[in-house]
Order: C-alpha cells, then structure tokens, then sequence
C-alpha cells in the first residue's frame, strides 16, 4: 500500500468506532476528524493521542513520541505504520432494551410465582473516546450502535434480575 498524505473518515455511517484501512502514511501528513467524531492514533499498540474535530498536521508537535524517532531519519517523507480509529461522539438515538421472556420469580410474602417483565430506553452520548476505545470495544475495526445495544441490553437485563431479586428477598 503507498504512503498517503490525507487521512480521512470514509466509514459507515451507523459506525460508533471505525479504523481506517490506511496504515502506511507520511510524518506530516493530514488528519482530518469530522466535528462529529474523535480520532485516536495508534502506533506501536499504544493509544498515542486524541484528535477532536479538525485539519491535524502528523508531526513531533503533536506526536512527541515520534518526534524523538523521526529527528534521527533525514526528511519528512518517511512512512511510519500506525493506525487511527475514529469514534462518534453524537447523542444516539432512542434505544430499546427489555427482557426477552418473563421473569419467574416467588413472591416471599405469598409464596407465589411471578411473572415480571421490565422494558426501557436510553440514549448514550462517548464522552471519553479513548476509555470506550480501550475498555468497551477493544480493537475492532468497526463497531456499530446496533453491538453496543446488544451489550447493553445483556447487562441491563442481568441487573434488573439482580436487583428484582435483592429487593423481593428485603420486602
């Protein structure tokens, strides 16, 4: 793959986090976030720096870590192999969460089995690109709305079933 001087979003638009193809690119070459997302570079396995939205030159000022390397070679045009990840920071819309079937549960004051259900929904908005980056998604190359709500749901209904039964074991 050639060495490029333009990085851009060209991902989908459902996308919450989408790497780049591009790998190979020039020290001072152009990083360019949209308003909406955030861009993480990476090199070497490691979380280097965050990009808001904006033109973004690649060199020692905002890369201190490759300055001290790319000082030692001669000339601005050597290609260095790293990876940029670019997350979205809109406000979602709606999502749905709810329990798949009832859950069976014995009411300790009647001795009685229960169905109950519980169904909701909630918005969510990335404040911290590189903690969801590193702690939530890990290193997929595109990660949609529609993973992040599944994830979601599992964890919300696993906890309403926690709490449903620490509160009928308390009354």
């Amino acid at each position: 793959m050639a060495a490029v001087d333009i990085i851009t979003y060209e991902g989908p638009v459902k996308s919450l986090v989408w790497k780049s193809p591009v790998e190979d690119f020039n020290y001072g070459a152009q990083l360019i976030v949209p308003e909406t997302k955030a861009a993480i570079f990476f090199r070497d396995g490691m979380a280097l720096d965050l990009f808001e939205g904006g033109r973004h030159q690649l060199s020692g000022e905002n890369l201190p870590l490759l300055r001290r390397i790319y000082e030692k070679i001669s000339g601005n045009k050597t290609v260095f192999k790293c990876q940029i990840y670019y997350i979205d920071r809109v406000v979602s819309e709606e999502l749905m969460w709810g329990t798949n079937s009832p859950i069976q549960t014995e009411d300790p004051k009647y001795g009685i089995l229960v169905n109950v259900k519980s169904y909701g929904s909630y918005k969510i908005r990335i404040s911290d690109a590189r903690k969801f980056l590193i702690k939530t998604v890990g290193l997929i190359a595109n990660f949609t709305r529609e993973e992040l709500q599944t994830y979601f749901r599992n964890e919300m209904v696993s906890r309403v079933k926690t709490e449903l039964a620490k509160a009928l074991v308390v009354n």
